[in-house]
């Protein structure tokens, strides 16, 4: 394998395949000789592991994306009600349009919705603690608690995040634990297929080819900006 990116997944597949070690036995499939099978059970073993293993990494890294984007919306309308609390300051004659949180916060409206995930939470209740402590006219609290019941959503959507993060990250350690055996067994086969096919190069190269390369849709990006936990590809 000279090329350093490479789906090894996919290429063992493609291996299965094309030795018909897969069901239904593709048509075009080789014969592959008594004395190198050994060596090819051993590898079709190893591969059914690590494709498990793929699959369960696969399945986390969804959970994990999930969750993520369960925070994002989660800040999306913290933001709106900071925002919204912001005008109804301005309104009220509590704050100016340059900076309506300036007699309670240090941070712009906007700069606090800049703050991770982690921060803003904690930031806009000390923001409503103080506008609060003003008594201020009844719309202007009713905004200010919807601030602090949405700072509240994001910290349980964030704690929801932790469960899947770890277990997307043992999934992907699992993952990578079993690749070493899988590429030996992949070195081992290719020697001793190299030796079976010597009269047949053509059929040794195209047992191991690469597979091509499939285009796959882009997903929309996560909200990398604020996220406090790895995203791990």
């Amino acid at each position: 394998m000279t090329n350093a990116v490479i789906n090894f997944r996919m290429l063992g597949d493609a291996i299965l395949r094309r030795t018909g070690q897969t069901k239904p036995v593709e048509k075009d499939a080789v014969q592959v000789p008594a004395e190198l099978m050994p060596f090819l059970d051993a590898f079709v073993g190893t591969h059914v592991a690590y494709s498990g293993a793929c699959d369960a990494a696969d399945n986390g890294r969804e959970q994990r994306d999930t969750a993520l984007e369960a925070v994002g919306l989660a800040d999306d309308a913290l933001d709106a009600t900071v925002l919204h609390l912001a005008n109804m300051l301005v309104g009220a004659g509590l704050g100016d349009r340059r900076n309506p949180f300036a007699e309670f916060a240090k941070l712009t409206p906007a700069n606090l919705c800049r703050q991770s995930y982690a921060n803003e939470p904690g930031l806009v209740r000390e923001l409503v603690k103080k506008v609060l402590a003003k008594q201020p006219p009844a719309e202007v609290t009713k905004a200010a608690n919807a601030c602090a019941k949405q700072a509240d959503a994001v910290d349980a959507k964030l704690a929801g995040l932790t469960m899947p993060q770890a277990l997307f990250t043992g999934a992907m350690k699992t993952r990578d634990d079993l690749l070493p055996e899988w590429h030996k067994a992949l070195r081992t086969l290719k020697v001793h297929a190299a030796a079976a096919w010597l009269e047949a190069p053509g059929t040794l190269a195209m047992v191991f080819a690469p597979p091509p390369v499939v285009a796959v849709p882009r997903r929309r990006k996560a909200r990398v900006k604020k996220a406090t936990e790895p995203v791990v590809p």
